[in-house]
This record gives C-alpha cells, sequence and structure tokens, in this order.
C-alpha cells in the first residue's frame, strides 16, 4: 500500500525553481492586480506557486513528452485565476444576501458572580515588565521587512505542496487499506 502513490521529494525540482525566478516579478505584478486590497499578495502568490508545485510532475509530462509549449505557465494563469476569483467583487461567492445574516443572542448572566477581571484588564499595575535590550531597541528601530525573493517563495511553495501532497498520499493509501481490508470481510 505505501508504493501506491510515488514521493514527492522535499528538494524543489531544478526546473520548478527556474520555473519560478522567470515568473515570479510577472506573477506578483498580476496577483496586486488582480487580488482585493483585504487580501494578501504574498499568500496569494505562495499558494498560486504550491499548486503549480504539487502538478509539477504533470505538467513536466505534458510539457516533455506530450510537447506543449509552456503547460505549467498556462496553468499559473489559471492558479491565479482560481486563488483570486472569490475575491472579486464580481464574483458569486462575494455577494451578500439579505437571509446570510441571522440573529445572534449574548448571555451575559453565564460568568460565574465569583469570577474577577485579571489586574492588567482592572488597570491595577502589574509591576514593571522584564525586558532585554533587544526587545526595547526593536520598538524604537524596526528593521525593514526583506523583499520578496523568487528563490525562497519557489521553497516555501514546494513545501507546502509537499505537505498537501503527503495528506493525499495518506488517504488514498488509508481509503485503500479500508476498501481492501471490507473486500476480505465480506468475500
Amino acid at each position: 500500500m505505501a508504493g501506491l502513490l510515488p514521493r514527492m521529494s522535499l528538494e524543489p525540482a531544478p526546473g520548478y525553481r527556474r520555473f519560478v525566478e522567470c515568473r515570479f516579478e510577472a506573477l506578483r505584478r498580476d496577483a496586486r492586480r488582480l487580488a482585493n486590497p483585504g487580501q494578501d499578495v504574498d499568500e496569494v502568490c505562495t499558494n498560486v506557486l504550491a499548486d503549480v508545485a504539487l502538478r509539477w510532475r504533470w505538467l513536466e509530462i505534458l510539457r516533455v513528452w506530450l510537447r506543449r509549449p509552456d503547460p505549467a505557465g498556462a496553468y499559473l494563469g489559471v492558479a491565479l485565476a482560481r486563488r483570486t476569483a472569490p475575491w472579486r467583487p464580481d464574483s458569486p461567492e462575494t455577494r451578500v444576501e439579505p437571509d446570510d445574516y441571522r440573529e445572534i443572542e449574548v448571555f451575559t448572566d453565564l460568568v460565574p458572580a465569583r469570577w474577577t477581571a485579571p489586574p492588567a484588564a482592572t488597570g491595577a499595575a502589574a509591576g514593571p515588565a522584564a525586558t532585554s535590550a533587544a526587545v526595547r531597541i526593536a520598538a524604537v528601530r524596526p528593521l525593514p521587512p526583506p523583499p520578496p525573493s523568487a528563490d525562497v517563495e519557489a521553497v516555501i511553495a514546494w513545501l507546502h505542496a509537499h505537505e498537501t501532497y503527503e495528506r493525499y498520499r495518506r488517504v488514498v493509501t488509508g481509503t485503500a487499506a479500508a476498501i481492501a481490508v471490507a473486500v476480505m470481510f465480506t468475500v
């Protein structure tokens, strides 16, 4: 059962890294253009790259054996459209109907009578907080966020895809084992 689905390497494929390096800036630009202001562009890019990494083996088969010109690039656009579709205002998932709201009751009598708020919530001084010099300096001089790197994003997306693939593998293996056990006991 363990070999039902092939394993996915923990290291990103070299072709995948080159693909991400070539397409990363265009992907960020398109994600910035398509995503809503409330949606994190870095998260969208990582999720899209993870979708491509999850299907990388199949996309390479399409490119090499079936001689398709750029299946990974075409799928990148499809994945980006799918990841940003729920956030677009014209998308049916974002329309809210009046029936979607329900009345919520708040019960305030569930707090026991002997309960008291912690000292920090009441305004009482809890004493000086012990901090290090690094914490005090960090509050004064925050570091700028590092610029996004295509290589780092490729590795992160590949690891996300690896986790998803291993989860799928476990589900398929468990389902096949359950079916095999059920067939053994019914025959």
